[in-house]
């Protein structure tokens, strides 16, 4: 069962990239996901980042600061 479902395109250090958010619960408990994919000169990215639903607004910044982190070497 998804909630607050959301996608938008970006650009990750330079890279196309395409981002999901999405709240959904396991075991009862509410879990908010935040999940880029990264289009790399050879290969796919995959930046996973998740919190406890209650603590989105807390941790969102800082899931962002992660994503955006991201560099190819």
């Amino acid at each position: 069962n998804l909630r607050d479902k959301s996608k938008k395109d970006l650009s990750v250090s330079g890279l196309e990239a395409r981002q999901i958010s999405f709240s959904g619960e396991i075991e009862k408990i509410d879990i908010f996901y935040n999940i880029t994919f990264v289009h790399g000169k050879e290969h796919f990215y995959q930046i996973f980042t998740w919190t406890l639903a209650k603590n989105k607004e807390k941790h969102l910044p800082v899931m962002e600061k992660i994503t955006s982190s991201f560099k190819e070497v």
